[in-house]
């Protein structure tokens, strides 16, 4: 993926996903919010939905001034073991890692 540099202004806020984080200036405040089925739009069927899909999303909340870098992901399914992986590596069974 890529890195991006988020510059916060004072009070600014940013929810990024708790993996999608690498950085933040000591002056950057973190927090943990949730966001719940009816806070992510669509009314009454938005909460259905949340509730049936399996109830809330984990934010991690920055709040300005200052920096805060932030990491683009791809998803790449599971393999099996020993195939080939998207950039050329092996998806290596743990245990080969500790016999070398």
């Amino acid at each position: 993926g890529n890195v991006f540099e988020k510059m916060l202004a004072p009070g600014e806020t940013l929810d990024v996903e708790p993996g999608a984080w690498l950085w933040k200036d000591p002056s950057v405040q973190m927090t943990v919010t949730t966001v719940g089925g009816s806070q992510r739009g669509g009314g009454i069927f938005g909460a259905i939905g949340g509730l049936m899909a399996g109830a809330s999303i984990i934010l991690n909340r920055f709040t300005g001034p200052g920096r805060l870098g932030i990491q683009s992901m791809t998803y790449h399914p599971p393999q099996p073991e020993g195939a080939q992986q998207a950039g050329g590596q092996q998806n290596l069974d743990l245990g080969q890692l500790f016999n070398s």
